[in-house]
């Protein structure tokens, strides 16, 4: 009888704690797929974007792209309407306080001057471009956008191909913009990269962010990353030396 009892109360207690296991598993993140904007659809953006498949794969979530310009993207992910960033450097943070940075480098973005060859002295400083009458940034960069601020001489350009084929018209004096981003465009508009020449001013380091909303994921997805990233400087590296390879 005492037996009986015994057991009674230890199945009672296992049904507790089975209960309480399955109202705290009610209580945990069950996203199985996030949206994220894709601005700029180039190799290292699909570069990224797999590693950041891995990374939620390896959480069992799916990363969905949507494409659409710059600005838009960082006004939706701000306000929750997108999950997040693919990439961005830490100047979005001023103007996106509801970003969170997965603190992991996803690349490192090389800011250049580019000017096309024997057009003059080469602008020495970011100082000396900010004198040139007519500047040239490609929308939605948001590093170009943090350096210029304020400057009258600035044309916002809707992307790098545009940018590059003012630049050779001489509607812009310099393009301020990624050297990859640049060296990309050129190849695929077919562009002479001998006409131009690059002169780097600053290089950013580049981050994954979440909305707030996802914050229960920061530290999950920092660490898969962090562990896809290995020995290497950043993500980019790592994925170009062959990690996360299918």
């Amino acid at each position: 009888m005492e037996v009986h009892r015994l057991w009674q109360k230890l199945s009672l207690a296992l049904l507790l704690i089975c209960l309480a296991v399955l109202a705290l598993a009610d209580t945990l993140p069950r996203k199985r797929t996030i949206t994220l904007p894709l601005v700029f659809d180039t190799q290292l953006t699909r570069q990224l974007a797999h590693a950041l498949d891995v990374a939620y794969g390896a959480l069992g979530i799916k990363v969905n792209y949507e494409q659409m310009p710059g600005p838009r993207a960082l006004i939706e992910s701000n306000a929750g309407r997108m999950d997040g960033e693919l990439t961005r450097t830490s100047t979005v943070e001023e103007s996106a306080p509801n970003l969170r940075r997965i603190d992991v480098p996803l690349s490192f973005f090389i800011a250049s001057v580019i000017v096309l060859k024997n057009s003059g002295p080469a602008p020495a400083s970011l100082d000396t471009v900010s004198k040139m009458p007519s500047v040239g940034i490609v929308r939605g960069l948001n590093a170009p956008e943090y350096l210029t601020r304020g400057w009258p001489n600035i044309t916002s350009l809707a992307g790098y191909g545009q940018a590059l084929t003012m630049l050779q018209r001489g509607r812009i004096d310099v393009l301020l913009a990624g050297e990859e981003g640049a060296r990309d465009a050129i190849k695929i508009n077919r562009l002479n990269e001998r006409d131009f020449e690059f002169h780097t001013l600053g290089k950013f380091p580049t981050f994954h962010y979440l909305h707030k909303s996802n914050e229960a994921l920061v530290s999950q997805v920092s660490a898969e990353l962090m562990k896809f990233k290995g020995p290497h400087a950043s993500v980019l590296d790592a994925v170009r030396a062959g990690a996360g390879a299918k």
